[in-house]
């Protein structure tokens, strides 16, 4: 009895998160903290967007039949990156700019432009 060890598993999954500024974004987007940390796990913590892109494959499970009930509602979203040191005003105005040119490039596509109409209704 005194020899007795103790055997661990041995499929025992180590997940390590080299980036805790990844981890705490993904779990601002609304992402459940295991799919936050298993994304940064296959992305190898090389980037947010990566892992951000994997956490929402993973959340959908490859299936598009999870999407049929949802209403649909438009918002536009724009991500700055905060390392290119613009200021305030300058960010603002990339931001509008970039508004703007995504409004004209989708008001000139018959195919978008209900989805544009619903965007305009919600006030988003």
């Amino acid at each position: 009895m005194g020899d007795s060890q103790i055997e661990e598993p041995q499929n025992t999954a180590v997940i390590s998160i080299n980036n805790q500024d990844y981890l705490n974004a993904l779990l601002e987007m609304g992402i459940p903290e295991d799919i936050a940390t298993q994304a940064l796990s296959i992305t190898n913590n090389e980037s947010l967007e990566l892992a951000a892109t994997q956490a929402l494959e993973l959340m959908d499970g490859g299936n598009d039949d999870n999407w049929e009930d949802i209403i649909e509602s438009y918002k536009m979203v724009f991500v700055v990156n905060s390392e290119l040191g613009m200021g305030v005003g300058k960010t603002a105005a990339q931001v509008a700019h970039a508004a703007v040119g995504l409004y004209k490039n989708l008001m000139n596509k018959p195919e978008e432009c209900e989805k544009l109409g619903f965007w305009q209704e919600e006030g988003f």
